[in-house]
């Protein structure tokens, strides 16, 4: 038997199905894998975009910073306008990335209190 014939069964009612549930236990199963997939994939996900933009939000001069492509530097300037951050990565070297490319936030607070920790 192949699978549009099994299909079509199940749409019948018909006795061929598997676990012999019918139409109903089919979309009961399709209901529970739709539940798991939301809160296995969709909703931490969710919650990672969210806390991203939150760090991507509070980005401000003096922060350093790391970006999707692995250059380090510190923020010098935030245009909130065009979404552009700008970071010294050397004496010398400024370079513009659009806010959305900064992978990491390393604030001055945060590694103070991390030190003071220790």
């Amino acid at each position: 038997m192949n699978w549009f014939s099994a299909v079509a069964l199940v749409g019948q009612g018909g006795a061929a199905a598997p676990g012999g549930g019918g139409t109903s236990y089919m979309l009961m199963m399709f209901a529970v894998l739709a539940i798991f997939f939301y809160f296995i994939i969709l909703r931490p996900q969710q919650r990672e975009q969210k806390r991203q933009q939150k760090v991507l939000d509070a980005v401000k001069k003096g922060d350093q910073v790391e970006s999707i492509g692995g250059i380090h530097g510190t923020v010098v300037a935030v245009d909130t306008t065009h979404n552009i951050v700008s970071v010294q990565v050397d004496k010398n070297v400024k370079l513009d990335f659009s806010r959305n490319a900064i992978k990491s936030v390393f604030r001055k607070e945060d590694a103070k209190a991390a030190a003071a920790g220790e």
